[in-house]
């Protein structure tokens, strides 16, 4: 009885470990390209750390929530079996665009909150990416950068999962429904 629950945690620690590696890749190469897009907005606009790392968070979020808005709109519209739409039930083309300038202020809403919810997990990686490997500094930058994102990935994994659950059914509510 008792091995069966210490089997249980432990494969569910290996299975939280598993999932992290998971999302975190994808997420290490979209760090990856804001840290450039942060450091070119740093130099444009001469912003700290902080203002400039909101920013480059904020355009990269509104591009991925943007394609998570209209992808169903798009992927719909390609699977019509009819061609041509009988004229009386074609939408106008003024709330077609109305549609789309709606969407485009949802995503940015969306993005906005996305960005501030953020910034903590954004926090902890850098302070992770500095203080973790301050006294070595012969691991190249993009390994620390792996380690910093694996590991905030799975602190905000087990935040999502075990004290907030609701945050990404919420979300996924804002960006569709809400508003």
């Amino acid at each position: 009885m008792a091995l069966d629950l210490i089997a249980s945690v432990l494969f569910s620690i290996i299975d939280i470990l598993k999932g992290a590696l998971v999302v975190s890749l994808p997420v290490f190469f979209i760090v990856l390209f804001a840290q450039f897009l942060r450091k070119k907005i740093s130099e444009e606009t001469n912003w700290s750390w902080t203002i400039s790392a909101f920013a480059t968070t904020f355009l990269v979020l509104y591009f991925l929530i943007a394609i998570a808005y209209f992808y169903p709109f798009l992927v719909a519209s390609q699977e019509m079996p009819i061609k041509e739409i009988p004229e009386m039930f074609a939408p106008e083309i003024g709330s077609v665009f109305s549609a789309f300038i709606f969407g485009a202020i949802r995503s940015g809403f969306a993005a906005l909150i996305a960005s501030i919810l953020i910034m903590p997990a954004e926090f902890v990686g850098l302070f992770i990416f500095e203080a973790v490997f301050e006294k070595k500094e012969k691991k190249q930058k993009w390994m620390k950068t792996a380690v910093a994102v694996y590991s905030t990935t799975l602190l905000c994994s087990v935040v999502l999962i075990f004290v907030i659950p609701e945050a990404l059914t919420g979300f996924i509510y804002l960006l569709y429904f809400g508003l």
